[in-house]
């Protein structure tokens, strides 16, 4: 935007304007004398006072003068102010030595008061010529004194006359100047305020533009974060029900091979059982972590440390690897020295990345040799996978533990794999607090190190991204303890992955919790409840009543299934993956039980159970129903002693046949024990929200109130989004 600004005005603009004033006054001046010069002509014409020749040439010459400066006073100023102050001095000489006028001495003060109105310099210059003239051609009297008196008078009265106007011009020429500046101040300032509210303009535009795009991000944030939900209770049955059979068959396999008849067993094959059952132990744990990472709103995947024998962790995994490589060409060797010493470390993530290591390395060398070893650095352990195999450019280790890149992107790859292997060993050894990195040579090998700090000082929790914490618990402490109260044991599962700092105790009744407080002196006692007001009081109430006044006790509502047995009016709730054990102490609770019946669409898992059954020898009679109605009609054609019910089956699902058979006299009373992989209690803590509460019968100090309020501020994040009515979580803290 273009602005206009005034220059203020110069010196030749004052000049300038000084001239014009003189030019005006000279005008009136020169008007001023040729009307006092034509008077005195009028008075000398015959008859006249003046009667005289050479008074009238004088006063004609005067008029002449005065006319000229008049004339000249724009074209030649300078000019016409000589003429006006030679002019008349000459004049008045002329009179003076023709004429014996007494009275002639006073033209001169006129003259004096003309010149001296037009400058001042002009006045004094006038009456100097004036004096000289009448000094020497006047009669020196008395009227020539006093004339010469009035001279100087009236040039020093013309000086101090044009004092006050040339003031008042300088005031007035510096206060335009100054009024000009500021114009041009103001001016400047407005086009700057044009421009910051332009930019202010387009900035709001921006900021809403911006704000709208926040909302739609926003919105479809929350629809991912639903989406991740449901899909963690989707992938929750279609994971953990397979993996059960997995674990479960194995299990029975390789503790309980006499089931399967009475036969010998090759060494190769219960070897290759064995690797089977650990191999699915360990997917079914990592299976848990990435469940719980997609359930809950953590920071970061937990690291379980231990005290662990790295070597012996590095035999495991080269083991396992050997016989997925037996009968190819590949030589396995493993270096490790004898004196390595035991370090803290989560024995199943450090396993998992050897083994995605030792996968990788198998993939790409079709011959040669794969070398495991490791050796003490300063201050860390470095672990190294070397293989012999095709390789990779300079351009591929830049990316090389990118999630779900890999050497070879073509679609007519023949080497298998996701891509995600090598990154999420990165993580695994960023928990640790340790560096993984790769060097290879094209067509030579490729070689993958990892280190992992020595003990030395105490580790932190493992988290993919919270800051690190310094442990409050001096060296050679004790672990400090935790009692968790409820009947599902993957409540206490998961509160010791995200708690490793604390040894969790789980009991299934309030009672055996205070018992173990007794025992144990645990920092708290942790009751886990469904999220209903009448629930927690009574939970609270009955908790404080078995542990000492000291001793604070903290409600929560983790999903548990155990929920589900009391909601639903049912002996007991098991959570897919379930083990022959957990099976059998429920059956064991129930005695007598002879009778079972398993409603379960997934027949493999019936077999699994079934097949736990027939190895207990105990006698038990198995019956199979794949769907609701099914189950139902085998109820009523022989009422079980217990019945294995699946929640999620086709037709009629497990609700329904609650409902069924809750309704039915003769069957209403039948145990039921609810086996299934959905997530209800997350369903129920989603419907009626949830609480945590701090109590203790001792009472809290201010101290100590405003550090566990603090604590919970720290960690508390609000969410607006628009939500249900219905679905509002609340909260709570006494």
């Amino acid at each position: 935007m273009g602005t206009m600004t005034a220059a203020p005005p110069s010196a030749a603009t004052y000049n300038i304007d000084l001239d014009d004033l003189r030019q005006k006054q000279t005008a009136a001046s020169a008007l001023g004398l040729m009307f006092v010069s034509a008077l005195a002509l009028l008075l000398s014409l015959p008859g006249g006072y003046l009667h005289d020749t050479w008074a009238q040439v004088a006063l004609l010459t005067l008029f002449l003068e005065a006319f000229a400066a008049l004339v000249l006073r724009s074209s030649h100023p300078a000019l016409s102010y000589a003429v006006l102050l030679i002019g008349p001095p000459m004049s008045l000489a002329l009179a003076l030595m023709q004429v014996n006028l007494p009275a002639a001495p006073v033209f001169a003060i006129i003259i004096v008061m003309v010149n001296s109105i037009i400058h001042p310099a002009l006045g004094f210059g006038s009456a100097l010529l004036h004096t000289l003239s009448i000094l020497l051609l006047a009669p020196h009297d008395g009227i020539a004194i006093a004339s010469l008196c009035s001279l100087w008078l009236s040039a020093g009265l013309g000086w101090l006359t044009s004092l006050a106007p040339r003031t008042f011009l300088d005031w007035a020429w510096k206060s335009q100047q100054d009024t000009i500046r500021l114009l041009g101040e103001l001016r400047g300032r407005q086009a700057d305020l044009n421009r910051t509210l332009a930019a202010l303009t387009e900035a709001s535009r921006r900021l809403q533009r911006t704000g709208h795009e926040l909302a739609i991000a926003r919105l479809r944030a929350e629809e991912a974060r639903q989406l991740k939900e449901q899909f963690a209770a989707n992938i929750s049955h279609e994971l953990r029900t397979p993996l059960n059979l997995i674990v479960g068959f194995s299990e029975m396999m390789y503790f309980s091979p006499d089931v399967y008849g009475d036969m010998e067993w090759p060494s190769t094959l219960r070897r290759d059982v064995r690797q089977i059952y650990q191999s699915s132990r360990q997917l079914l744990e990592l299976v848990d972590d990435v469940l719980d990472l997609a359930r809950i709103d953590a920071s970061g995947m937990p690291v379980r440390r231990e005290r662990s024998d790295l070597g012996e962790v590095l035999r495991e995994a080269v083991n396992t690897i050997g016989d997925l490589i037996r009968g190819r060409d590949l030589e396995l060797h493993l270096q490790i020295p004898d004196n390595l010493p035991m370090l803290s470390i989560d024995r199943t993530r450090i396993r998992q990345v050897l083994l995605n290591l030792l996968n990788n390395a198998a993939r790409f060398t079709e011959q040669g040799s794969i070398t495991v070893s490791a050796e003490m650095g300063e201050g860390e352990i470095v672990v190294s996978v070397r293989d012999t195999g095709i390789g990779m450019a300079p351009h591929e280790l830049v990316r090389v533990f990118d999630e779900f890149h890999q050497v070879d992107m073509s679609l007519r790859r023949h080497r298998e794999g996701s891509g995600l292997g090598l990154a999420i060993s990165k993580r695994f050894v960023e928990l640790h607090e340790g560096r993984i990195w790769a060097e290879s040579t094209p067509g030579e090998g490729s070689t993958f190190r990892f280190s992992l700090p020595l003990p030395g000082r105490e580790p932190s929790v493992g988290r993919l991204v919270a800051p690190r914490r310094i442990s409050t618990r001096a060296a050679g402490e004790e672990q400090p303890s935790i009692v968790v109260v409820d009947r599902d044991q993957a409540v206490s599962g998961v509160v010791h992955r995200y708690l490793p700092q604390y040894h969790v105790l789980q009991a299934d009744t309030v009672e055996e919790g205070g018992a173990l407080v007794h025992e144990w002196h645990p920092r708290a006692l942790v009751v886990n409840v469904p999220p209903e007001n009448n629930a927690q009081a009574s939970s609270l109430h009955d908790a404080l009543r078995v542990v000492p006044p000291g001793v604070p006790v903290i409600t929560c509502s983790v999903p548990s299934q155990a929920w589900l047995a009391s909601g639903a009016g049912v002996w007991d709730c098991l959570t897919k993956p379930v083990t022959r054990d957990q099976i059998m102490e429920v059956l064991h609770e129930l005695e007598p039980v002879r009778d079972v019946l398993i409603a379960d669409d997934d027949r493999g898992f019936t077999q699994m159970v079934a097949r736990f059954l027939q190895a207990a020898d105990e006698g038990y009679r198995v019956r199979s129903a794949y769907d609701g109605a099914e189950a139902l009609a085998e109820a009523r054609a022989a009422r079980p002693d217990v019945i294995l019910l699946d929640l999620m089956m086709p037709h009629m699902d497990g609700f329904q046949f609650l409902e069924e058979l809750k309704s039915d006299p003769a069957l209403h009373d039948v145990p039921v024990v609810v086996v299934t992989a959905t997530s209800y209690g997350e369903d129920l803590v989603a419907r009626r929200g949830s609480a945590v509460t701090l109590h203790r019968h001792k009472g809290f100090s201010i101290g100590e109130t405003l550090k566990y309020l603090r604590a919970l501020l720290d960690l508390t994040e609000p969410d607006y989004a628009p939500r249900n009515a219905a679905a509002q979580p609340a909260a709570g803290f006494e």
